[in-house]
């Protein structure tokens, strides 16, 4: 993922991209009952244990040993579950994840050039106390939908905003994906967003401080703003 920085140039940056680059399609998700459906064979002819998330339908592995075997079995779970996409095998982490002492691998996946921007649409290796977990956190497109282009200034608004209420004069980093939510929400749209951070990496106070902005990149017919979103924390329109 490519993080831009800057308020400055931040409607300018969306504004070429709306001028060079079509909106990305929305795609309605399947039901996670039809998901665990379509994944129950293969997880069964791996011989690993296994646990479904019923709000998502997607699944942990659980008892592996080797970090690649590992990487292996997810990936095969992850294109059964949703083929066509891409993944990432280096991905921009944050200073927090890349910190990290359980994580062994963390794979991306990336849609018709456009990554999954997390938590979900990820392959994550962790170690546990004697063995590891791999997390297949990738949902099944049922259809595309189109969508349009929103105005630059709207979609910038809520982050210049942030950055103009804060006294700190914090930095500004923002990228373009699609929002997949964790393992433990339902979601039955995915759809292009903007991710916002705002952020003070020091302070007056020695406090470090950060906000994630999640705002719709798109207007999809028949399909709020907020549609596709769940598990947002802060979600602007």
């Amino acid at each position: 993922m490519k993080w831009e920085s800057g308020p400055n140039g931040l409607e300018s940056w969306l504004e070429g991209i709306q001028a060079h680059e079509a909106p990305p399609d929305a795609f309605e998700l399947s039901s996670p009952s039809s998901l665990f459906d379509r994944l129950r064979q293969p997880l069964d002819e791996l011989e690993v244990e296994y646990a479904l998330h019923e709000a998502s339908g997607i699944v942990d592995l659980f008892g592996l040993d080797s970090g690649d075997t590992a990487v292996e079995m997810g990936l095969r779970i992850a294109q059964v579950a949703d083929e066509g996409r891409e993944w990432a095998t280096t991905v921009d982490l944050t200073h927090e994840e890349s910190a990290e002492p359980r994580l062994i691998d963390n794979r991306i996946s990336i849609i018709d050039r456009v990554q999954s921007i997390g938590p979900g649409g990820r392959v994550y290796v962790q170690k546990r106390v004697n063995d590891l977990r791999v997390e297949v956190s990738t949902r099944r497109r049922a259809r595309a939908i189109a969508s349009s282009w929103r105005r630059a200034a709207d979609i910038a608004a809520p982050a210049l905003e942030a950055v103009a209420e804060s006294a700190d004069a914090p930095q500004l980093r923002y990228a373009i994906g699609y929002h997949e939510a964790s393992k433990y929400v339902y979601q039955e749209l995915l759809r292009p967003v903007i991710v916002f951070l705002v952020e003070q990496l020091t302070t007056d106070y020695g406090v470090r401080w950060r906000i994630a902005l999640v705002v719709p990149a798109t207007d999809i017919e028949g399909f709020p703003l907020e549609a596709g979103l769940e598990g947002v924390l802060t979600v602007c329109s």
